[in-house]
């Protein structure tokens, strides 16, 4: 559903900034030997690392782990990844920061008036 449906596989990892894109948690760009796919195709365990996942769907916030198979008699190597859709997690804790923030500046104000009065 993220990607809409189509999910381009059989990609060489020097070309997946082509159909991977992929930024930070700041939406900064990363850069290709910051990309799950790429660190787990080198041997690396990617456990976790959050990414935004940007498709023609939108902007995913996801949790991608992954890691390098070997081959064996059977199948050759291949990189295995999976990501976790943490949206609704983003969105509770930007409602929980906004929150804390209003909540914060409205307990300043009579506590701010409370000490002056203590203080006289």
């Amino acid at each position: 559903a993220m990607a809409g449906g189509m999910f381009p596989l059989g990609i060489p990892r020097e070309q997946y900034h082509e159909c991977y894109h992929l930024t930070d948690e700041h939406d900064r760009e990363l850069l290709l030997d910051q990309m799950p796919a790429v660190r787990a195709a080198r041997g690396e365990k990617v456990e976790r690392q959050m990414v935004v996942w940007h498709t023609a769907q939108g902007r995913f916030p996801v949790l991608a782990s992954g890691e390098w198979l070997p081959a064996t008699s059977d199948h050759v190597a291949a990189v295995v990844l999976a990501f976790q859709d943490v949206t609704e997690l983003v969105r509770a804790i930007r409602a929980r920061d906004e929150f804390l923030s209003i909540a914060s500046h409205e307990l300043k104000t009579p506590l701010t008036s409370l000490s002056m009065q203590v203080q006289l």
